[in-house]
């Protein structure tokens, strides 16, 4: 990531998404909050950053991203199903205080983090043209379809304070919409 922070402007300037880690092998990305930091001041042009299994970021990352990159519009971050992420709820109360650095934010996806609903519902209605897509998720082995059951476990879409969709993870089950009962099996 420091490569990138590095790289000349005209280059920094050019990236607009960013992708670190990775759900399906469980290799947590290694990033940390200073090199997010370092990034959204480096790239203010970022539109989407992915951060996948990024179990040691906090709240800060939410934040630097958010206050550095005016034209972000969807920011994800997940922590790992055999491990949670650290963002609990300070990113919320900054974003409430300064809702204009968010505006052009659109999707905030944070998987696997230590959120409680509430606060989530709240700055939901807050920010009603938000999407915030919060929950766990199951593994992909044999092991994490079983500890899941029928289940499974729920990821929950939210926009202006009322639930606007509901996916549960099922590990090598697939994934079943609460709202349709479609499921769909992961290759």
């Amino acid at each position: 990531m420091d490569a990138i922070s590095n790289a000349p402007e005209s280059i920094r300037n050019a990236i607009h998404t960013i992708q670190f880690g990775s759900t399906d092998s469980g290799y947590r990305s290694g990033v940390t909050d200073s090199a997010i930091a370092r990034l959204a001041h480096a790239c203010p042009n970022l539109q989407t950053a992915t951060f996948l299994s990024a179990t040691s970021l906090t709240d800060a990352s939410v934040i630097s991203l958010i206050k550095h990159c005016p034209y972000i519009h969807t920011i994800q971050i997940t922590g790992h199903d055999k491990d949670t992420g650290l963002i609990k709820e300070t990113c919320f109360t900054d974003l409430l205080a300064h809702p204009l650095q968010a505006r052009n934010l659109v999707k905030l996806y944070l998987a696997d983090q230590k959120l409680s609903v509430k606060t989530v519902v709240l700055y939901s209605e807050t920010m009603s043209d938000l999407e915030i897509v919060e929950g766990s998720t199951v593994g992909n082995s044999l092991a994490a379809a079983e500890y899941a059951g029928s289940d499974g476990k729920t990821m929950t879409t939210w926009q202006g304070g009322r639930i606007k969709g509901r996916l549960v993870d099922r590990g090598v089950r697939g994934l079943r919409s609460l709202v349709s009962g479609k499921t769909w099996m992961l290759a």
